[in-house]
């Protein structure tokens, strides 16, 4: 990704209330993840951000929750339809233990599993700001 296309990227998360980059990795593959987190950890503004369709794996939800630990604006996460598993559900869960702003998370359609599930129910019971997490096709089965 050219530097000119992160400044803008990253002023946009810096300074909008609602940003979608869905499907933002099929156009941009390289760096993306890095240049978003940065500016989620940083931004005063940001409410809404949609990383959906972006074959997020693990690795892109651990570096999202990570960012997510440096953020007090964000109300709602739209990371549903990536390749998200349980270990990436284990990070998420640990930002959810704590966080005071999240409202909405849609976590659909990746594959997160029942043990990722698990993890992310233990760490609700310590959170009393979530009203909606979508969990859909995770492949929960009975369990779940």
């Amino acid at each position: 990704m050219s530097l000119a296309r992160q400044r803008e990227m990253e002023q946009r998360i810096l300074t909008e209330r609602e940003v979608n980059l869905a499907a933002i990795l099929f156009v941009e593959p390289t760096g993306v993840l890095d240049v978003v987190a940065s500016a989620v950890g940083r931004t005063t503004t940001l409410q809404v951000l949609n990383l959906a369709y972006n074959r997020m794996d693990n690795d892109g939800a651990e570096t999202i929750a990570e960012a997510l630990r440096r953020n007090a604006t964000l109300r709602k996460l739209c990371i549903h339809s990536n390749a998200i598993g349980s270990r990436g559900a284990e990070s998420l869960a640990q930002v959810l233990k704590t966080n005071h702003t999240l409202i909405e998370v849609r976590l659909s359609d990746n594959a997160i599993g029942p043990s990722g599930v698990e993890t992310i129910a233990a760490a609700l019971q310590n959170n009393t700001t979530l009203q909606r997490l979508d969990l859909e096709r995770n492949g929960i089965g009975v369990r779940g």
